[in-house]
């Protein structure tokens, strides 16, 4: 089941305010639901989203 994550429970989530999560989430494409007034974060698309997301620095771990 895909459970819907409140924008608090979604920031609390990826670490960050909720001020931060309000000025981010359309900008960066996070995947949300308006449900009239409310915003809601499905979360398996949330979980998708920060895998596609995750930097890696190749070159650092190459060097080690």
């Amino acid at each position: 089941m895909n459970t819907l994550l409140s924008r608090a429970e979604a920031a609390q989530r990826l670490g960050i305010s909720l001020v931060t999560f309000d000025r981010i989430y359309k900008k960066c494409g996070l995947p949300y639901i308006q449900i009239g007034h409310s915003v809601k974060i499905p979360s398996k698309e949330l979980d998708e989203w920060i895998t596609r997301n995750i930097t890696r620095n190749t070159q650092s771990t190459e060097q080690r």
